[in-house]
């Protein structure tokens, strides 16, 4: 696939080694035709179908579901506060490798100055149809989601930056705290099951974290390598990053029957996916809010960047929008709402991060935010 569509810098989604950098600090795994070997679907994504302009057959739309309001087939590439076609704001989603369905919501404020890169938040349907095998194993059906950063001339080959769609997880965003920090041996079984792709400066660690640890707008979820300053010299190096070894959240430990390989989420797990009653909003975990991106070196480098480039995105600007998968059909079709002016926070919340307050925000009775 490099040939179409480009070098070292358009991995995503697992992205293994890079030629510039990387746009966040963590390594996030994801699934794409560049998706490297910690990929956690088998499939292509639906930026990949927008890269080559795949269509459905007789489809008009790269971006494209079906209207709840008739069942037609419309153009679901949004930005926040568009209009809904036929006035509508419910949308179904059939199986993404079969039909291509997606939905694609531009966030508001981000690129404002015309510096910062923009994000896109992407909804698709896994379902495993047929002889699809997307799903790995203890993948479950559902909803996929993940933010595009910037990528957007789908005509050049040379943009900079790998990493460039970052995979959201139901299980949500949490501040972990790191137990048993390792580097894995030649023989270690993680190295047996990637064999010589695996960097052997990977850090290993046993990870736990509370209900009281949840940091929607900065933490670190499980799809991801950690960033952290291993050796204490206050300074995170593009090698400073830690596979989850034992992960334990309000109490659960991952099993191997629930992670695509052992108990190492990195690759997936059973509760990645959003199922019906889910939402993603401005008081969820995870929430409708940007990235913070800070660029990164190689995950082989000791170099690093002193400061965010002017193109990183700093600030976690709140809005409205919220996505709620309302219905999982029998037929593995799914229905999901979008709304632009859901601003209401209705259970307990810990906010971190420079947060900029552009429109409302509405607390309801008995919750608490905590500005930490």
């Amino acid at each position: 696939m490099h040939p179409y569509l480009g070098g070292n810098r358009y991995h995503t989604g697992g992205s293994g080694h890079v030629d510039t950098y990387r746009k966040f600090l963590q390594d996030v795994s994801g699934y794409s035709l560049l998706a490297s070997w910690n990929k956690t679907l088998n499939s292509c994504n639906a930026w990949d179908r927008k890269r080559f302009d795949w269509k459905y057959p007789g489809s008009s739309y790269s971006i494209k579901a079906l209207s709840a309001y008739n069942n037609s087939e419309v153009e679901t590439d949004f930005e926040y506060a568009d209009a809904f076609p036929y006035g509508n704001n419910e949308f179904i989603l059939r199986d993404f490798v079969t039909t291509g369905d997606a939905l694609r919501i531009k966030l508001p404020y981000v690129d404002d100055d015309g510096i910062v890169y923009p994000q896109w938040i992407w909804i698709e349907n896994h379902q495993g149809a047929g002889d699809n095998y997307d799903l790995t194993d203890n993948a479950t059906p559902g909803i996929y989601a993940y933010i595009q950063n910037a990528k957007e001339d789908m005509t050049t080959v040379t943009e900079t930056g790998t990493n460039y769609t970052h995979s959201l997880t139901a299980i949500g965003n949490y501040d972990f705290e790191y137990t048993g920090t390792k580097s894995p041996p030649v023989e270690d079984s993680i190295i047996e099951y990637f064999g010589a792709d695996f960097p052997t400066n990977i850090y290993r660690s046993s990870v736990t974290a509370s209900a009281d640890d949840e940091n929607p707008f900065t933490g670190q979820h499980v799809l991801m390598w950690h960033a952290g300053d291993l050796d204490d010299d206050g300074i995170i190096r593009g090698n400073e990053l830690i596979c989850l070894d034992e992960t334990t959240i309000d109490g659960h430990t991952f099993t191997p029957a629930e992670c695509v390989y052992w108990a190492w989420t990195i690759m997936g797990t059973s509760y990645c996916a959003f199922k019906e009653g889910d939402k993603i909003g401005i008081g969820t975990n995870p929430p409708s809010t940007p990235l913070y991106t800070y660029r990164s070196s190689d995950i082989s480098s000791t170099s690093y960047y002193t400061n965010p480039t002017n193109t990183d995105n700093r600030k976690i600007h709140l809005n409205g929008l919220s996505i709620e998968v309302i219905d999982e059909m029998v037929n593995g079709d799914i229905k999901v709402r979008i709304r632009w002016d859901n601003y209401d926070v209705d259970e307990d919340a810990r906010w971190c991060g420079d947060i900029v307050l552009r429109e409302e925000v509405n607390l309801t009775s008995w919750n608490v935010i905590h500005i930490d």
